[in-house]
Order: C-alpha cells, then structure tokens, then sequence
C-alpha cells in the first residue's frame, strides 16, 4: 500500500492538464491587467485633450489681455474756471472779486495721451468723462477710479475669434473677474472648465499695475475791461486749473491661481 502511494505522487501523469490550467489562470490575469490599463490611459488621454484646451483657451485669453492692457495710457483731466473781476485805478490793480456762483468744472477722459500731449483740441464734449464710453478695460478702470467705484468686482465672459470656420467658439470663451482697486490696479482671474468642480477647472491670474502721475496746473485769462471814469476801469477774467491724473498700466505678473 505504501509503495502504491509513493508511486502515485511521484506519478507525471495529468502533469500536461494542471499546467495547462496554471497557463491559462497566467493568461487572463494578464488579459485583465491589460485591459484595464488601456481603459486607464484612453481615459487619461481624454483628459489630457480636455486639459489642453483649457490651457491654450486661458492662456491665449491672457495674452489678448496684455495687448488690450499692457502699456496703455488714459489721462482724466479736470478743468476748473472761476470768473473773477478786479478793479484797476490809475492802472494799479485793486482787490479781484471772485463770482462764486458761477465757477464751473468739467472733466474729460483722453486716452493714449499723457499731460504733454494733451492740448486744447482734446477737450471736447466727446471726451466729456460722461459721455465717453468705456470700450476699454484701460478707460473702464480710469473712469471708475475718478468716480470713486473701484473695488467692486465683476465677472464677464470673453470669446476669442479663430480664423478656423471648424473650431467651436465654445472651446475659446473663457471666464474673467475683474478686480479694479481706487489705485487703478487691475488683477484678471482667467478661467475654463467644466462641471462644478475646481479640479475640472484651470485658472491663471493676470495683474497689471497702474502707475498714476497727477499734474496741476494755472493759467489766468484776460476776457474784456468796461471802464468805470477816466482813471479806473473793472476788468474781467478767468482762472483756469487744470488737474491731470495720468495711469498707464504695466503687466505685473500672470500665475496659476492655487
């Protein structure tokens, strides 16, 4: 009996059945490995096409914004007149009356021209600050530094053109806040993605710095003289100031948003 046991385990026969069934447990745990790694990259892969497009969307955004911003320059100048009258005896001025009732101030909104370059012509009713149009984001900040409504953020969308008839303007609209503080300063969150979630979502920041530069100026002009007697006359004139405040925003910086 011991002998025919021993035999049997030292026996080779069914050796071919039980290899084959280990050979074929090897080759699906393989099948199954490989098909879930192919299913793991395709799905990364799709992703990785999705990831492009918010970037090229964002960054493409970003530097549309530095050639609207990057540089620019608009000058808020503030023109205040003040009618006065002084009396002049035997030629020698006297004390100047002022007419407060009538002193007036405009104020004009001129853009790419700093205080050197303003003249005259520039002040006009279409460049009165309230009746200009704000169809720049360089004349929005500017306008809303004078009025005192920086600080409020808001948040628009922006669609960028391609020449290719065949790509989605939706792939190119992206999302903006805009934040404009009482300095002029003005900081961009650029952002693209799907779904609620922040991980679905690539965002950068785009800060340009308002360098401000005020000049003040006086003139006095002469407007007639009625004359009082033979040794006096009253003559009338104007004191004009002249206040600029000049911004011109530079790119400060462009980061990932954490």
């Amino acid at each position: 009996m011991i002998q025919t046991i021993k035999n049997k385990l030292h026996s080779r026969t069914g050796a071919s059945v039980s290899f084959a069934l280990l050979l074929f447990l090897v080759c699906a745990v393989l099948c199954s490995v490989i098909i879930t790694a192919s299913t793991a990259a395709s799905g990364r892969m799709s992703r990785i096409s999705e990831s492009d497009q918010r970037y090229y969307a964002v960054t493409s955004a970003a530097g549309l914004l530095q050639d609207l911003i990057d540089g620019k320059t608009v000058s808020v100048v503030t023109v205040t007149t003040t009618p006065c009258r002084t009396k002049y005896i035997n030629g020698a001025p006297g004390d100047t009356e002022t007419d407060e009732e009538n002193i007036s101030t405009e104020t004009y909104l001129v853009a790419d021209k700093d205080a050197g370059e303003i003249t005259e012509a520039d002040l006009t009713d279409s460049t009165r600050i309230d009746a200009v149009t704000a169809d720049s984001f360089p004349t929005d900040a500017a306008k809303n530094v004078f009025y005192g409504a920086a600080g409020s953020d808001r948040t628009l969308t922006l669609t960028l053109n391609s020449s290719d008839p065949g790509v989605d303007a939706e792939l190119l609209t992206v999302l903006l806040t805009e934040e404009i503080d009482d300095a002029g300063n003005i900081v961009f969150s650029i952002s693209k993605g799907s779904g609620s979630s922040d991980s679905r979502r690539y965002t950068i920041r785009a800060a340009f710095t308002a360098d401000q530069i005020v000049t003040n100026g006086t003139k006095t002009e002469v407007i007639s003289s009625t004359a009082i007697d033979e040794n006096s006359y009253y003559q009338e004139s104007r004191t004009i100031e002249i206040s600029i405040m000049t911004l011109t925003w530079n790119l400060n910086s462009i980061s990932t948003a954490p």
